[in-house]
C-alpha cells in the first residue's frame, strides 16, 4: 500500500489554496460594494425626503 500516492503535491495544494481565496476574497469584496450602493441608496433617498419636506 503505497500512503503517498494519495499526497497532493505541493503545486497542487497551492492552486486550491488559491483557487479558494480568490473566490473568498471576491465575494468579501462584492459583499462591500453591495453595502456601499445600499448606504449611498439609502442616504440619497433620506435627503431627498429632507430636502422635499424642507420645500413646503
Amino acid at each position: 500500500m503505497d500512503l503517498l500516492a494519495n499526497i497532493p503535491s505541493w503545486d497542487d495544494i497551492e492552486r486550491n489554496l488559491d483557487d479558494k481565496f480568490n473566490t473568498l476574497n471576491q465575494a468579501y469584496s462584492d459583499g462591500l460594494q453591495s453595502t456601499y450602493d445600499s448606504w449611498n441608496g439609502f442616504t440619497r433617498r433620506v435627503n431627498t425626503t429632507t430636502t422635499a419636506t424642507q420645500a413646503y
